[in-house]
């Protein structure tokens, strides 16, 4: 059923997308889960030096990773042993 400009045509189209785009919004979910890579014994203290180790890694500043990998390695053992008691 064509008229002279083809308003049938897309009022029959836009009825059809508005009713698929309806059914979408009822059936498909749209929650999503966040799964966490990290391992349990990680705690906020050693992710946050992990991050301070990869930018003294990408200044080339040898003296500081020197340290933050000393700090790192400490807490990851505080971190690791705090899990293995509880």
């Amino acid at each position: 059923m064509l008229t002279e400009n083809g308003r049938a045509s897309s009022a029959k189209a836009e009825i059809i997308s508005d009713y698929l785009a309806f059914c979408l919004d009822e059936c498909v979910p749209t929650v999503s889960r966040v799964v966490s890579n990290d391992k349990t014994w990680i705690t906020r203290k050693v992710r946050m030096l992990l991050s301070a180790r990869t930018a003294a890694l990408n200044s080339c500043n040898q003296a500081k990773l020197k340290s933050i990998e000393l700090k790192l390695q400490r807490e990851i053992r505080k971190a690791k042993r705090t899990y293995k008691d509880h």
